[in-house]
């Protein structure tokens, strides 16, 4: 049985990917209605999201 460390590591994982992919579409939606300054902020928050659970997985806090 894996411990709970292990699986709250996966659950944080998944929750970061499927806010990872959320922020995505809003970032397309807005830059197919001539939104770019919000779909640049969009993107760099996306770049956050994606970033930041590997580096904590790795290790590198």
């Amino acid at each position: 049985m894996a411990d709970a460390s292990v699986i709250f590591g996966y659950l944080f994982i998944f929750v970061a990917r499927v806010t990872d992919m959320s922020l995505d579409v809003l970032r397309i939606l807005m830059l197919t209605r001539g939104n770019r300054l919000n779909a640049a902020l969009i993107g760099f928050l996306r770049w956050s999201f994606f970033c930041w659970p590997w580096g904590r997985c790795c290790g590198a806090d």
